[in-house]
């Protein structure tokens, strides 16, 4: 049953329920499990291990866990935050306002604005076989 608080890009919107079907969505149609089911975190771990299995390159190994943290009711310098990661050689996304490294300093200066912390500001090099991480003061937005 769809509500105001339906997240349309989550994979029961479209019955997707296991990782077979999740292999089979289109790379423009991508959706996602939900993290308040157990379920569909298995099936989300599983989706990405077979993705892997029949991936023909390393490249496509890329994952990552995105958390909403506006339930969280808490400062924002009591979060876990250690980093904001970019992917060098960024070319833009239908998706984000704002992304690459003009991006992560955006974000950079707002975390420090809201929790008066400095967080490194990190590249990753992803055409690189090796995800080759780098530190470039450079980069940085704020300077201690």
């Amino acid at each position: 049953m769809k509500t105001k608080n339906t997240d349309l890009s989550g994979c029961a919107v479209l019955d997707i329920t296991t990782a077979e079907q999740w292999l089979t969505l289109p790379s423009d149609m991508q959706c996602s499990f939900s993290v308040y089911e157990p379920y569909e975190v298995n099936e989300a771990i599983r989706a990405q291990i077979l993705y892997n299995d029949v991936s023909e390159s390393k490249a496509k190994m890329w994952n990552e866990v995105v958390v909403d943290t506006s339930k969280w009711n808490k400062p924002i310098s009591s979060y876990p935050i250690q980093a904001i990661f970019y992917h060098r050689g960024y070319l833009g996304s239908p998706v984000f306002e704002r992304g690459g490294l003009e991006g992560a300093k955006y974000e950079q200066i707002r975390f420090f604005e809201e929790s008066n912390k400095i967080i490194p500001i990190v590249a990753i090099d992803d055409k690189n076989i090796d995800y080759v991480f780098s530190y470039n003061e450079e980069d940085q937005a704020i300077h201690e």
